[in-house]
């Protein structure tokens, strides 16, 4: 379909089910690109891995809809780690735009 976003095999296997430290089965939400510009999002419904820019309201509909699935606290954790990791590609600003939004409320 035109307008539809294609997604890069490496984004459909990071946000697959994994066996990782954190445990078996642990499903990602976020994969972060450009340094902080884009970002895969995982679409619970669709299973799809759109990449949006960080500073649009398509990023901030994406993770709203994804804690309103009841994902909010992972989604957090993940962003968090992001900020701690890459603390140059501006995570923590992300993080509080979602906050502000109320995107991370899980009533979004």
């Amino acid at each position: 379909m035109a307008g539809d976003s294609k997604t890069s095999s490496r984004a459909r296997v990071s946000t697959s089910s994994s066996n990782s430290a954190q445990g078996v089965g642990v499903t990602t939400f976020l994969i972060p690109a450009g340094q902080g510009a884009n970002a895969y999002v995982r679409d619970a419904a669709t299973g799809k891995n759109p990449n949006l820019r960080t500073a649009s309201q398509a990023f901030v509909d994406a993770i709203a809809a994804n804690s309103a699935a009841g994902h909010a606290k992972r989604i957090r954790a993940e962003l968090e780690s992001f900020a701690t990791a890459y603390p140059t590609h501006g995570w923590d600003a992300t993080l509080a735009r979602l906050e502000a939004a109320g995107a991370l409320d899980g009533n979004a």
